[in-house]
């Protein structure tokens, strides 16, 4: 996870070093890739700081951040930070967290994306860190309530249906019951709202209402391979062409999957960064043994020790019994093919979690997380 800082005068920039080395003793591991910077408060004699300045600017340097990074603070004025993000903007289910401090570390504000993001989480670390007051605006939170939104991250699930999360929300807040369906068991009646969580989703059936949130387990693993240095630009051109190809949507993507010597790999750490993918890479002597059948290449055999490794490693990902559901295309040192987890009823499902990146583990022994 990317997190990135940036502070406007010197006791803002105090209190980012002391956030950093915060985050590189005690934060959580999904919080160890962190940059920060400072923005013009500071006389030209004091550059030898180890905090570079953001030389393309406070616009520019957010632009970036709100593609790149998952966590963005600001310390200063919130204003400053409002005006920021304003222009970059998207959509609550995608948008980084984003966070205010004031420059004597008194209050941190989660400003954006609370849930989805985290920023509410990483308020309270750094409230912890520096004894600040998190300030905390989101609803269900200020009143102890069910959160559907934070309920489908914290379970690796997709919002199929966005517009509930509203209705959802509004009954929790009110103190009335919600109602949790799942594999296909629908709510009674028409006057609760519910979350069905892990069913056949099919858009139209007839028991689902309006109100009826529906979430469902990211089911698809994308497993790419490239030449090293490969562009994040044309990585991302060939991601966006096999979701397309395979008729699914991003949000039904559990990981981005590679072979083991492509952990450090620039493009691909990014990609999986600016896509909220878990990144899961596998040794080649794990990819050899993913049985099936799959386009081999005598050339990738003899760089990698492995004939494919975009099938594989996707079919990797999601198990034996998982189907390849868009098999390898190449596109100029880009390969890349999508598989699915199998359709069973009871079954584990969620490919979101199962190892970690760098690590490679036989497909009967991913971890999985625990079905809701």
């Amino acid at each position: 996870m990317r997190i990135k800082m940036i502070s406007f005068t010197a006791a803002g920039l105090a209190l980012e070093k002391r956030l950093m080395k915060a985050l590189s003793e005690n934060g959580p591991k999904e919080w160890k890739l962190f940059a920060a910077t400072r923005y013009r408060h500071l006389q030209p004699t004091q550059q030898e700081e180890e905090i570079p300045f953001a030389e393309e600017g406070l616009s520019g340097w957010t632009e970036q951040a709100m593609a790149n990074a998952q966590i963005l603070l600001f310390i200063g004025a919130t204003g400053i930070a409002v005006r920021a993000i304003a222009p970059f903007v998207r959509d609550k289910l995608k948008d980084p967290a984003v966070l205010v401090m004031d420059e004597r570390g008194q209050y941190v504000i989660s400003l954006l994306s609370g849930h989805v993001g985290g920023a509410n989480a990483f308020a309270g670390f750094i409230a912890g860190v520096c004894g600040a007051l998190p300030v905390i605006t989101t609803a269900t939170d200020i009143n102890g309530a069910f959160s559907a939104d934070l309920f489908a991250k914290e379970h690796h699930l997709q919002i199929t249906n966005r517009s509930a999360i509203a209705a959802v929300s509004t009954r929790a807040i009110e103190g009335k019951p919600v109602r949790l369906c799942i594999e296909g068991f629908p709510p009674a009646g028409d006057a609760d709202v519910a979350v069905v969580s892990h069913g056949t989703y099919e858009k139209g059936g007839a028991f689902f209402t309006p109100d009826t949130l529906v979430l469902c387990p990211k089911r698809y693993a994308v497993g790419m391979g490239c030449k090293r240095g490969m562009d994040l630009a044309h990585l991302e051109e060939v991601f966006r062409e096999v979701l397309s190809l395979a008729g699914i949507q991003e949000a039904e993507v559990g990981a981005l999957c590679s072979i083991d010597v492509k952990m450090d790999e620039p493009g691909l750490l990014e990609l999986s960064e600016r896509h909220r993918l878990p990144f899961l890479t596998f040794s080649a002597e794990v990819l050899r043994t993913v049985p099936g059948s799959f386009s081999a290449s005598g050339f990738v055999q003899s760089q990698v020790g492995v004939d494919n490794v975009c099938e594989r490693s996707a079919m990797a990902a999601v198990g034996a019994d998982g189907t390849l559901v868009l098999p390898k295309i190449a596109r100029s040192g880009v390969t890349a093919a999508v598989a699915q987890v199998a359709k069973q009823p009871g079954r584990k499902t969620d490919i979101s979690s199962r190892g970690m990146s760098g690590k490679s583990t036989p497909p009967g022994c991913i971890s999985e997380q625990e079905q809701i």
